[in-house]
């Protein structure tokens, strides 16, 4: 049955000219594809390379020191509801301001980590609970090195999505190369 079936192809001339145009365009898909793709990979290196140049090119005003030089690190207090008067201290727990109080165990400003919980939720107090001295390098300099990795994080952001537009419209040329070949519109 299959050997009364028709099909027809093109004679082995315009096959082999098929064949070279689909070689030489996926030979120029495939450098096309490993171009953007480094392309996207040093966007990434860029960004953190310029990430640890900030740390280690220090400016003025930097300091060497400890984490325990610069700020005591200390459990919280414990209280229960019972125990606790009405009042306007804040009570900060992992997940933040759970009730208020009459007194305060520590003076401002005061950063509260969560430990369990809410694990590793910041929460900054400009009244009460633990305190906390300066950071290092100076506050200025820090927004300052926020403010750029924000803007270098954007653009490699922005970058790596065409570099990624670019890869996915390659692979389209490469299927609808396929297609035309396949349906002698090539």
């Amino acid at each position: 049955m299959l050997k009364s079936i028709e099909i027809s192809f093109p004679p082995l001339p315009e096959q082999q000219r098929i064949v070279g145009i689909l070689d030489e365009a996926f030979d120029g898909i495939a450098t096309a594809k490993a171009n953007a793709e480094r392309n996207r990979q040093n966007t990434r290196a860029l960004f953190e390379s310029h990430l640890q140049s900030v740390f280690t090119q220090r400016g003025e005003g930097w300091v060497e020191t400890t984490i325990g030089e610069q700020i005591m690190l200390q459990r919280g207090f414990d209280i229960t509801k019972e125990q606790q008067r009405p009042g306007d201290v804040p009570v900060v727990s992992s997940g933040g301001i759970k009730s208020f109080h009459d007194t305060a165990m520590v003076q401002p400003p005061g950063v509260v980590i969560g430990r369990k919980g809410t694990l590793g939720k910041v929460f900054y107090l400009e009244n009460n609970f633990w305190p906390h001295k300066t950071f290092w390098p100076p506050i200025s300099r820090q927004k300052l090195i926020a403010q750029q990795l924000d803007s270098l994080y954007e653009q490699t952001q922005r970058l790596e999505s065409i570099y990624q537009q670019k890869l996915a419209a390659l692979d389209e040329l490469k299927k609808s190369l396929l297609h035309q070949a396949f349906t002698g519109e090539l």
